[in-house]
């Protein structure tokens, strides 16, 4: 189904069962942010010499709530010591380590660019564009093993290491859910720290539901369940309503994986009230949402 404006997409999140497939499409990047606002899943696919916006709707969305209900492995406490999480320190980084491991990786120019420009203009807007990053030290006098990204501004004065980027997702965030879009893992368990470490961080920073996109059996591992689309509307609705959380950590470029998933870790949680379909918002300071209330046979 073609949609050329914001009407559109809201009298079928209103009415989902008009919608026989999976996907809206459109010409207009602009409906990225409303898009993620409605509960649909942006992508994007190549169209005769330019790009075709795909708005996914889900007959069945993956789902973590609430984020208590993670299944974190044994070996965790051993594999997350040598890795370090990091919040919207390398997007770019991100970005290219999605599309070396997915050569059919849907990061379009034009949607890529959408997602850059919320990313970047609008940190504390109703949508919320976040990467998520795991760094492994690395001494520099070592030979990498391979064509790995390095960040010179992680760098430790203190024990002469560097950081090398091994795993990472990109998502956003909307009200108390956050979704996450696509990711990569550059070495074996890397990307089982970096999803667990997220996931923690995002508990302990009050977030009520945890939106993984499409059924893998990896995210039913992690405690993951299947919801109907009638069902996710609902929750994803809800969960617009409440405060939208800003993802943040303290004041350090990163926080080992270990003290976050086991609760070492202090994180710096901002609260902002946030007018859907309006840039204007008003500060709360650090107050804390109520919890959202969600009904157990939506979830």
């Amino acid at each position: 189904m073609l949609v050329k404006e914001l009407r559109h997409l809201e009298i079928v999140a209103s009415k989902p069962e008009i919608l026989t497939d999976e996907f809206l499409y459109s010409f207009d990047f602009s409906l990225v942010k409303n898009g993620c606002l409605l509960g649909f899943l942006p992508m994007a696919s190549p169209y005769n010499d330019s790009d075709l916006l795909l708005l996914k709707l889900h007959h069945q969305r993956c789902l973590i709530s609430p984020l208590s209900d993670i299944h974190y492995e044994k070996n965790l406490k051993r594999t997350s010591k040598k890795y370090f999480l990091s919040v919207d320190k390398d997007f770019d980084g991100v970005v290219e380590g999605c599309k070396k491991q997915h050569p059919d990786c849907w990061l379009y120019p034009n949607l890529l660019k959408e997602f850059k420009r919320l990313f970047t203009d609008e940190k504390y807007g109703p949508v919320q564009f976040h990467s998520f990053e795991l760094w492994k030290k690395h001494a520099p006098n070592m030979e990498p093993t391979s064509n790995l990204r390095y960040n010179s501004d992680l760098s430790s004065t203190t024990t002469n290491m560097e950081y090398i980027l091994v795993a990472g997702e990109l998502g956003y965030s909307v009200g108390s859910c956050y979704t996450s879009l696509t990711g990569f893992a550059t070495e074996s368990g890397s990307g089982t720290v970096q999803l667990c470490s997220t996931g923690k961080l995002l508990a302990n920073l009050g977030f009520q539901v945890w939106d993984l996109g499409m059924e893998i059996a990896y995210k039913m591992r992690l405690g993951a369940r299947n919801v109907e689309r009638k069902d996710w509307l609902k929750i994803q609705q809800q969960s617009r309503g409440m405060k939208t959380i800003t993802v943040n950590l303290n004041k350090e470029n990163l926080v080992s994986s270990w003290e976050i998933i086991y609760g070492k870790a202090k994180e710096t949680v901002v609260y902002e009230d946030v007018v859907m379909k309006t840039s204007k918002k008003k500060k709360e300071g650090n107050k804390k949402p109520n919890s959202a209330e969600f009904a157990s046979e939506n979830i």
